[in-house]
This record gives C-alpha cells, structure tokens and sequence, in this order.
C-alpha cells in the first residue's frame, strides 16, 4: 500500500546523534595510540556497526508504521553553522534518503514570520542557515529539493513529486493553505481535492 510515515520535530534528535559521533570520534583519537590507558585498543572503529547504530537510534525513537512504504520527518533546526554536516551524516546512513530543503528568498519576511513564533532572531544565522541550505542544494542536487515559500505553487508541487519519484501516481491541482491569512489555525474546509492520486492494488 501506498503510504508515507512523516513524523513532526523532534527537539534535535539527529543533530544530537551527529554531535554524539563527533564528540566519541575525538576521544578515540586521543586514548587509541595513549600509554595513560591499561589495555590494547582497535586499530580503528566500526564504521558499519556505529553507522548501523546511529541509524537505528533514529529509527527507533522515529517508531514509523511498520505498513509504511517512505518514512521521514519535519525537523527546522540543524548544524548550520557546519555547512550542515549532520546533516551530510544522515545522508550517509540513509543512502536512499532524499531531502527537501525549505526557507524564504526574502530574509526579511522569513526573520518576521519566525519571530511570531519564535520571537526575535538573527539576521547572520538566519543568513547562514538559508546559504548552508543553498550549498547543500548545490553538492546533492540529486537527492535534495528545494522548495521555498515563494515557490509554492502547483508547477513547484508537481515538481516535488516527480523528484520523489511519484508522479506517475498523483499530480497537484490545487496548492492548499493550511492557515487563513496570519492567523494560526487552519482554514475551513480544507480542501484535499488539491492532489489527484491514482493507486493500483499492491502500490
């Protein structure tokens, strides 16, 4: 059957395993070749084992639907001011993984928006954060898609589908908006005929 699993934020769970991995990677490389420890060291660490394990630590707080066919998740907050290479981690752990990139073209009205929510915040990081998103876009063009609020039209939509390898099954008509206007809370009736999907049995 034909499912997505897409699980909402999780406070940092990735960035917090990369931070992990990193923090590990520089305490081997200081006790492996050190007298100060009793005892013989590995010549190296299990690449595949630590990957295996990072990648079921995701996997098991995420806890997707075992009938789900694609699973992911929303997450706004990342190692930016590391050209996103927590983000590159994941990628390595998931070599299927593709991800969609998304911000505003105009900082001004991003930095607004998100102090709604969030109150005031930085023009440098909010900067930072959409050219680490751009460079990224541009280093794994194959597996990333970006989307920004600008471009949320049916052509971007139907676009994003094709680059998640599902337009031969749905097409967007319509683009809908989960909010009227400023407001918090969704518009009524939301309309799910924007997307047209056709399903075989077995897909």
């Amino acid at each position: 059957m034909f499912l997505y699993d897409i699980k909402g934020g999780n406070m940092m769970l990735w960035p917090d395993v990369y931070d992990m991995n990193k923090v590990r990677e520089a305490d081997f490389k200081i006790y492996q070749h050190s007298g100060l420890y009793a005892w013989h060291h590995a010549n190296g660490r299990n690449e595949t084992e630590l990957m295996c394990s990072m990648k079921m630590m995701l996997l098991g707080e995420l806890n997707p639907s075992v009938h789900a066919r694609v699973i992911g998740y929303k997450a706004i907050k990342w190692r930016f001011d590391e050209d996103l290479k927590d983000l590159q981690l994941l990628m390595e752990a998931f070599p299927c993984a593709k991800v969609i990139l998304s911000k505003r073209r105009n900082i001004d009205d991003q930095l607004l928006s998100q102090g709604e929510v969030f109150g005031s915040m930085d023009y440098f990081a909010t900067e930072q954060a959409n050219k680490a998103m751009d460079k990224f876009k541009k280093h794994h063009s194959d597996r990333s898609f970006s989307l920004d609020l600008e471009d949320f039209d049916v052509e971007h939509f139907n676009s994003l589908l094709s680059f998640l390898g599902e337009d031969d099954k749905c097409r967007y008509v319509d683009v809908v908006h989960d909010n009227a206007g400023r407001l918090q809370s969704p518009a009524e009736p939301l309309e799910w005929s924007a997307i047209k999907c056709n399903f075989t049995e077995g897909n």
